[in-house]
């Protein structure tokens, strides 16, 4: 479980008491909880998108990150069926959960299955030799990705600045009654429903 980790009074004791009632239904114990606040502190927007980038890191190196700057845990935190480590501890799954949590509530959990479990459910969808020729259309990413890596590793990189590109201004729409018109698909935006009140206006007539 990757925590949202806010050691507030009212986050830890919310959070916790639904990662333990949720451990107790399902006959869980000792139910790993990372949180990667403990390394990068609390951003705002991007807090699940850092929970995401953790849980990949895990899948990739087996690896739960640990949680250094707890020196103990709390007493109003339900931990009886959790588990909470100063040191990463080497685990493998295969699905992680993210807890995006918010003020007063819990506001939501999202399901991240591994590369193995996702690839084998693919499989089962597409065919094998679809997911070998995806492999192969693969290799040319991470070849590239490792380029990247190895560039920036040594200080040598560029950023890339995509502001405002793909963006669509107001006066490229082509904006009917009934449908919108978006450059770049051949099929416009349905604006007509199946309204069963009637127009405002045919009432106001009859």
């Amino acid at each position: 479980m990757h925590a949202h980790g806010t050691s507030t009074p009212k986050n830890r004791i919310t959070e916790s008491h639904v990662f333990d009632e949720i451990a107790r239904a399902n006959g869980i114990s000792g139910w790993p909880v990372v949180a990667i606040k403990a390394f990068i502190g609390h951003s705002q927007g991007s807090a699940a998108g850092d929970q995401l980038a953790s849980a990949l890191g895990s899948f990739a190196h087996d690896l739960l990150p640990g949680i250094p700057t707890l020196d103990a845990v709390a007493d109003d935190v339900y931990a009886e069926r959790l588990h909470f480590s100063q040191t990463a501890q080497t685990f493998r799954a295969d699905a992680t959960f993210l807890n995006a949590k918010g003020f007063g509530g819990n506001n939501a959990t999202g399901v991240v299955l591994s590369p193995a479990v996702t690839e084998r459910l693919l499989t089962q969808r597409h065919g094998a030799a679809a997911v070998s020729a995806w492999k192969m259309r693969r290799e040319t990413t991470r070849e590239a990705a490792a380029l990247y890596l190895a560039q920036a590793d040594h200080g040598h990189y560029a950023p890339r600045y995509q502001f405002g590109e793909a963006v669509l201004e107001g006066p490229e729409l082509d904006i009917h009654a009934d449908r919108i018109h978006i450059p770049g698909y051949d099929h416009a935006v349905s604006l007509t429903s199946d309204n069963p009140f009637g127009r405002l206006d045919e009432e106001s007539e009859q």
